[in-house]
């Protein structure tokens, strides 16, 4: 969270704008310091790729790590996914 703490205490001490992922701002939205807005435009997505160095390929740990790292996306992306259709439903 420390990345998060550096970009609110940027937004606070500054009239800088970030442009965030909706994970960081579903954090962010609880401080009252912050004013969190929708992009004016559909920003689209980036994909989230991993990378390791070629012995660890089939190393017992790191598989197992790798693993644990896919299914805490998916379960993170299918939120984002339901926050975005509660977001659809509001407006």
């Amino acid at each position: 969270m420390l990345a998060n703490s550096f970009v609110v205490a940027e937004m606070v001490a500054t009239n800088y704008c970030a442009t965030l992922p909706s994970l960081i701002c579903r954090r962010l939205v609880q401080d009252p310091r912050l004013k969190i807005l929708s992009a004016p435009v559909d920003l689209g997505t980036f994909p989230v790729e991993m990378a390791w160095h070629v012995r660890y390929r089939h190393d017992p740990a790191h598989r197992w790590l790798r693993a644990m790292i896919g299914e805490v996306a998916l379960e993170l992306k299918g939120a984002s996914g339901n926050m975005a259709l509660e977001q659809a439903a509001s407006t």
